[in-house]
């Protein structure tokens, strides 16, 4: 009979790993590849980090962008990435000023009756 052993459950067989692939090297790759990630200096740095940490850095210079209007500037394997703050721009800055646009004194067009200039037949 088959019993739930951790002989069984650990075994190399089980696993996947087949056993010219462990004798050969003394090590298999996901071990290899596991400790590759686990003693790199990258995951090392991260080692009292968390996830929240992270994000309040990733935050925190958001917000210095935004208050210094400063450009962020990552160099990362020879690409660039801006992080600029772009201001919402005032759609009547487009507007251009004509002083004789207007005809007469501009408070007259407030209590002008359209009604009576305008026949609208909505029927």
């Amino acid at each position: 009979m088959n019993r739930m052993t951790w002989a069984n459950l650990l075994s190399q067989k089980r696993s996947g790993v087949s056993q010219l692939e462990q004798t050969e090297v003394g090590r298999s790759h996901f071990q290899k590849d596991i400790d590759r990630i686990v003693f790199s200096s990258a995951f090392r740095r991260l080692n009292h980090k968390t996830l929240t940490e992270l994000s309040n850095n990733i935050d925190r210079l958001l917000d210095e962008v935004l208050e210094t209007g400063i450009p962020l500037e990552i160099n990362k394997n020879g690409k660039l990435l801006k992080i600029v703050p772009v201001e919402k721009k005032d759609k009547l800055n487009n507007l251009t000023f004509k002083p004789d646009v207007i005809q007469g004194n501009p408070d007259d067009l407030v209590n002008i009756s359209w009604e009576q200039k305008v026949n609208i037949d909505l029927y």
